[in-house]
């Protein structure tokens, strides 16, 4: 790390450490969550499909 500052930042990712990663995987998956991003991935999906099929003429 840059300093030796509990708070600071770290200059690489490599210096992470395994319980810096560990929480940024946590803190994204909350995220991920919160944000329903899998609700607005299925639902783009689905139109996507509903639309290629009705291009399709069936």
């Amino acid at each position: 790390m840059a300093d030796n500052a509990p708070d600071s930042a770290p200059d690489s990712p490599l210096e992470l450490g395994t319980a810096g990663w560990r929480r940024t995987l946590v803190r994204g998956v909350r995220k991920y969550l919160r944000d329903r991003c899998g609700m607005m991935a299925g639902s783009l999906a689905f139109h996507w499909f509903l639309s290629a099929e009705m291009a399709a003429g069936r």
